[in-house]
């Protein structure tokens, strides 16, 4: 695959928490799916964000 085509899928679902203070906290799963060597490769991530 050529390095200028399409080659990453993202699927992003989550929620936001109850404001605190100053900080609003995020979290969210991500999964991406790179196109690497003429195959998929999945990576699963949870993430806690926190905006100031």
């Amino acid at each position: 695959m050529e390095s200028n085509d399409y080659n990453k899928n993202w699927f992003v679902v989550g929620f936001d928490l109850s404001k605190v203070d100053f900080f609003s906290p995020t979290i969210y799963y991500k999964h991406i799916s790179d196109y690497i060597d003429g195959k998929w490769v999945f990576t699963y991530t949870m993430v806690f964000k926190i905006t100031i």
